[in-house]
């Protein structure tokens, strides 16, 4: 559901889906959000799969077997597993798939499909953990219209819907457990719910197996201070990769802290001329600091006054210590 958040180019698209029960998609109130861009370094803080991009793509195909949540008592978080053309850069999403979510400490299980930026559609079929998925999305040929298809072969349906995107140019292709986001806004990622493990078999792009296709590249998740939330295996065989949990996320965590080291203070004024000693003026060392990782250090140092005899006297200086900026890491 939903486009890419990168941790440096900013937000796409956000996706909307059910707050009150986790599982009806179709809903109000919780989002789940477009994949923020990644990075260069191939970091997203909602996504973890693969992707493609680089060319025109046309058809994306998967199967998986929904992933078993673990929920703590009264737990409320979020996962979705999914198959779609766009939404890596651009501002568009034509997707399908399944989502693993904890509600108050209960599992749930749903199906979904989404032409975004029309809300998603949440199904009434039943989805439960263990069953085997396989989805694809279709573009249809010299149209704007997409054909997103999903089949749960254990509950045996199958749920085909072709729909308008205008804004839709196959520009990418994607395979990924996503982290919803809790609005409209795209910077909101929910907590990501337990899911273990979750592996992608037979995947095409083109009709093609992904390894096969150019600009193909796997994406791990990250949370805003680039801990891991998930992440992405090498492909087996070409068409084949397993997405693990790590955490939920920095929603929830312990408070660190940093530290900086605040330069020099200026130096002091000059006495009164004529005068046996004179006191000068305190200088602020500037406000920078030297940063850890991920701390900033601020507070610049507090120079001490100058005093001397004569006409004159020689300013001080001195170094300050700062205290760095304090954040909640997972």
């Amino acid at each position: 559901m939903f486009g890419l958040k990168s941790l440096a180019l900013g937000s796409a698209t956000a996706l909307l889906i059910a707050m009150g029960a986790p599982a009806a998609h179709a809903a109000t109130g919780v989002a789940y959000a477009a994949a923020a861009t990644t990075t260069a370094s191939a970091h997203s803080t909602d996504w973890s799969g693969w992707d493609v991009t680089g060319s025109t793509y046309t058809s994306v195909s998967a199967a998986w077997t929904v992933p078993t949540v673990t929920c703590a008592a009264g737990e409320t978080s979020y996962s979705a597993d999914w198959v779609g053309l766009d939404g890596d850069g651009s501002n568009s999403v034509e997707q399908t798939g399944t989502s693993s979510d904890c509600s108050s400490g209960t599992p749930t299980y749903s199906a979904w499909y989404e032409f975004y930026p029309a809300v998603a559609v949440s199904l009434t079929n039943t989805v439960k953990a263990g069953d085997k998925i396989s989805a694809s999305v279709v573009a249809v040929k010299g149209t704007d219209r997409f054909t997103l298809v999903v089949t749960d072969s254990t509950q045996r349906w199958t749920k085909s819907e072709t729909g308008d995107s205008p804004s839709g140019t196959g520009a990418s292709a994607e395979i990924i457990a996503e982290a919803p986001s809790g609005s409209e806004r795209s910077d909101s990622v929910l907590p990501l719910a337990d899911f273990k493990t979750v592996t992608f078999s037979d995947v095409l792009v083109n009709g093609s197996k992904l390894g096969a296709a150019t600009g193909a590249g796997k994406i791990a998740m990250v949370d805003n201070y680039e801990n891991p939330m998930a992440t992405v295996s090498e492909l087996t065989g070409s068409d084949r990769f397993t997405v693990t949990w790590v955490s939920s996320g920095n929603s929830i965590g312990t408070q660190q802290s940093s530290s900086g080291q605040g330069a020099a203070g200026s130096s002091g004024g000059f006495g009164w001329p004529g005068t046996q000693s004179g006191v000068g003026s305190s200088g602020w060392g500037d406000l920078g600091g030297w940063t850890d990782t991920i701390g900033e250090g601020y507070g610049g140092g507090y120079g001490g006054g100058g005093y001397g005899g004569g006409s004159s006297g020689a300013g001080g200086s001195a170094d300050g210590s700062g205290v760095g900026q304090t954040y909640w890491q997972s």
